[in-house]
């Protein structure tokens, strides 16, 4: 007789397997939507533009 803790691993094994199909079937979807013609936005530099310019204008406001 096969014990509850093999047939949980087994389960276990089993479960991850379907979970590691289910996450390689939307990376392929995913992967197939990449235009590098396309810009992306860079979020980082804009923000840090944004904070420098802010940090700017308050020095000059004190230093006046």
């Amino acid at each position: 007789m096969i014990s509850s803790k093999f047939r949980n691993n087994k389960k276990n094994k089993e479960q991850d397997k379907e979970k590691m199909e289910k996450i390689l079937s939307e990376y392929k979807i995913q992967r197939t939507n990449f235009n590098p013609n396309n810009r992306s936005p860079n979020i980082f530099m804009n923000n840090l533009k944004r904070r420098m310019d802010s940090y700017y204008k308050m020095i000059l406001s004190n230093s006046v």
